[in-house]
């Protein structure tokens, strides 16, 4: 596969180098692709993969663990941990999902999931927040200005994500919280459109069940404009015919103007990056519960927005 780093005038790039938590306001250096794994106690399974090229983003990214998380600064990490859930005893109360494996591929809008950074509490970080809806291993594979063509400082896209755990014969749930370079990336003359973008990655997620997000951002102009995001949204939900396996979760539909970091408008702040954790994994629970399938495409976390 050809490897091109940006067709994007410098403007352009240095926007999309925007979706780092570094060039956020009240962001960390965030490391440019990391990997993480977790191991717990519980439930579901889920397969996923791409293939691509084209012209712009992909960078940051930082890992974490349950029980003992875990980062770096730079480059690449894996670590493995154990925990019960964020409470450290069953996790009775939660709505649980048949997904016992679960591969989250995130580009820097998930890169406050995991880590201390922006969520001090361990119980609160996404690995904590999916073994409490029943996953035992959690692995976050989460890069900053991540794309599914584009790279960005040679850093692996969206689909270099999937296409390493296909190789590794992964058989599990995919979360994919991507998206947002790709609308961006397409609107200064990336390739498009998204939808067959999407079908790159689900290419690759063969028969696995993959939970999809949709997205949102605050700003008014500029390749990130949220008059841009819709697309993503009505293309997912399209292509819920084509895979059976493919659920949507309406992120955006959810998401609170408050959560967002008042001058990046993209990225979260802690509060912000709690409720994503927390909604991911209800979300997950219900588009793949314990229970069997969900009949329908788009799913919610079922918490209210003062929750």
């Amino acid at each position: 596969m050809a490897r091109r780093t940006s067709m994007l005038g410098s403007a352009s790039v240095l926007t999309v180098a925007a979706l780092t938590l570094s060039a956020c306001s009240g962001g960390t250096t965030a490391a440019p692709s990391s990997t993480s794994t977790t191991s717990s106690t519980s439930s579901p399974s889920s397969t996923s993969s791409p293939t691509s090229t084209s012209a712009a983003a992909s960078t940051t990214s930082t890992p974490s663990s349950t029980a003992s998380a875990s980062s770096s600064a730079s480059g690449s990490m894996t670590s493995t941990a154990s925990a019960t859930g964020s409470s450290g005893a069953a996790a009775v109360a939660y709505p649980q999902t048949s997904c016992t494996s679960v591969v989250h591929i995130g580009d820097s809008t998930s890169d406050g999931l995991v880590g201390a950074s922006f969520l001090s509490n361990p119980a609160w970080r996404i690995d904590a927040q999916y073994k409490d809806v029943g996953v035992k291993n959690v692995t976050t594979d989460i890069s900053g200005a991540r794309a599914v063509i584009e790279h960005w400082n040679n850093q692996p896209n969206s689909l270099d994500a999937i296409e390493k755990f296909e190789k590794q014969g992964y058989q599990g749930c995919y979360v994919m919280a991507i998206g947002n370079n790709d609308l961006a990336n397409i609107s200064v003359g990336g390739a498009g459109p998204i939808s067959m973008r999407i079908d790159l990655i689900m290419k690759h997620a063969g028969s696995n069940p993959v939970m999809w997000l949709t997205s949102r951002t605050l700003r008014t102009s500029g390749p990130y404009t949220d008059a841009n995001f819709p697309a993503l949204s009505n293309a997912l939900i399209a292509a819920c015919q084509k895979y059976p396996n493919l659920r949507v979760f309406d992120w955006r539909s959810e998401v609170q103007t408050s959560w967002y970091q008042p001058a990046d408008k993209i990225h979260y702040t802690s509060h912000g990056y709690r409720e994503r954790a927390e909604r991911i994994a209800r979300a997950l629970a219900n588009a793949f519960p314990a229970s069997g399938a969900t009949s329908g495409c788009v799913v919610h976390s079922g918490l209210t927005a003062s929750q």
